[in-house]
């Protein structure tokens, strides 16, 4: 079975899956149990529900379907059960307090302990329900990754939910940068990596208001301006702007103290 629909059909919540949207409502049956899917690369689409099937109408090259795509998409990450943890152990809050960060402000944002050896980092969304998770280990004769998270495509992370009221975002790389950019006053939001997939970057058009101003805070390295370049490009909104870490040195790093004197020196 196949029909016409084109990009401006698309309606309703989406969420990734796998290399695919997936719509919670179809345009032609109108179920609305997540089945109705959308190939951003081949500009196809089928419903699993009503097995309607086919390419949107006036079918143009992959890059402007995908832009046609984001221009429509909004993003709506699923709820998710959390690993099985406990209360921080004391090992956990000394390494949270060579970071700055206090038990009381990590019981705040949810940090708990999993598997004795690491802290887990929930990522929760503006009613507080758990969307994502990674966990960062501490013990340095640990021999497992740095980080280890949830299945799948991961949100961003914003630990101070619902979201703070302030002029200025702090867009830095993991979590524990968005941490201390929130300890400094500011909204912390951690893209967990130094590029924007196509989520990510339709979560913070939506996040990014007309009235706030956005830094670009990366880890100090030897290619952090063109890093930034790359993430400014993607962003595609006045009002954000660049800004660097000293070389070696990250915003968790630095602290509050430290994040504060370069975004108030800028």
């Amino acid at each position: 079975m196949s029909s016409k629909l084109t990009q401006a059909d698309l309606r309703g919540d989406s969420r990734p899956a796998s290399n695919q949207t997936v719509y919670q409502e179809c345009p032609l049956c109108r179920d609305r149990g997540w089945h109705f899917y959308t190939n951003s690369t081949t500009g196809g689409w089928d419903c699993k529900k009503c097995s309607a099937s086919g390419y949107f109408e006036g079918r143009v090259e992959p890059t402007k379907v995908l832009a046609q795509l984001d221009r429509n998409l909004t993003v709506r990450w699923p709820v998710i059960d959390a690993p099985t943890t406990v209360a921080l152990t004391v090992e956990a809050l000394r390494y949270l307090s060579d970071r700055g960060i206090s038990e009381d402000f990590a019981t705040q944002l949810g940090l708990r302990s999993v598997d004795h050896r690491r802290v887990f980092i929930p990522f929760f969304n503006e009613l507080g329900e758990l969307i994502w998770w990674t966990s960062r280990k501490h013990h340095s004769d640990d021999s497992s990754p740095k980080y280890l998270g949830a299945s799948g495509k991961h949100p961003l992370y914003i630990p101070v939910r619902p979201l703070p009221n302030v002029p200025k975002i702090l867009i830095v790389e993991g979590p524990f940068d968005a941490i201390a950019a929130a300890q400094a006053g500011y909204c912390g939001v951690a893209l967990s990596g130094k590029s924007l997939s196509r989520h990510l970057k339709a979560e913070l058009q939506e996040l990014l208001t007309p009235d706030m101003l956005a830094y670009i805070m990366l880890d100090g390295s030897n290619t952090t301006l063109a890093d930034s370049f790359k993430l400014i490009k993607q962003v595609s909104r006045p009002g954000v702007w660049i800004t660097r870490c000293p070389l070696g040195h990250d915003p968790a790093s630095l602290g509050a103290e430290g994040i504060r004197s370069i975004i108030e020196g800028e």
